[in-house]
């Protein structure tokens, strides 16, 4: 009898040491995705899905055509490795335009930006770097230049919603701004200025 008891506990402990491994196990491999699954996405990429949770979640996104930001970033210089475009429609039926792109070398990227002062939208402006312009053909925009991703924000020159837009701005300048970014901004019909630039 002795003999039997002991091998059922023998067994019953077995069988709660299996299900604590197994219980351990899953609790590894929920851990292992989540972690893998942070790391399929850059640093620019989470700070992107952090910025539209933490401030464009509550509004609508819309699909358009191309803007003459993208017509510069895209078939111009299409040197990017991912981009994120996304379109708010306000309450005042207006929109405002975001896009997200990141490259995977500095030189792209740098290129990429070149390409843009080259020709900045609206009216195909050549801008010196660090030099403002108090009086152009312009629709307000914001554009965050970093070492290896550009982010812009466009909205329309008849657009009542400045309050939301402003907030975006500082929102987007808060969160993506780094100690060597350049930061470019427009209102309608001017100035262009910088308002960072690396030294």
């Amino acid at each position: 009898m002795k003999i039997i008891l002991k091998n059922r506990t023998n067994a019953t402990s077995t069988f709660l040491f299996s299900n604590k491994n197994k219980t351990i196990l899953i609790i590894i491999l929920i851990f292992v995705f989540f972690f893998s699954s942070r790391q399929d996405k850059s640093a620019y990429q989470q700070k992107v899905s952090y910025f539209l949770r933490k401030y464009v979640s509550n509004y609508t996104l819309k699909k358009d055509n191309l803007s003459m930001f993208e017509w510069r970033l895209e078939k111009i210089d299409s040197s990017y490795t991912w981009k994120k475009k996304i379109i708010i429609q306000t309450e005042q039926n207006h929109h405002i335009y975001i896009f997200f792109y990141e490259y995977n070398s500095i030189k792209k990227c740098y290129n990429a930006y070149q390409s843009l002062i080259d020709c900045f939208p609206t009216e195909c402006l050549k801008l010196e770097e660090g030099k403002n312009i108090q009086s152009t053909k312009t629709i307000p925009s914001l554009v965050i230049i970093n070492k290896n991703s550009i982010t812009i924000a466009t909205t329309h020159c008849i657009s009542k919603d400045l309050d939301l837009w402003n907030f975006l701005k500082k929102s987007l300048i808060i969160e993506f701004k780094d100690m060597e970014s350049k930061i470019l901004q427009a209102d309608c019909g001017g100035p262009i200025e910088w308002l960072l630039l690396n030294k």
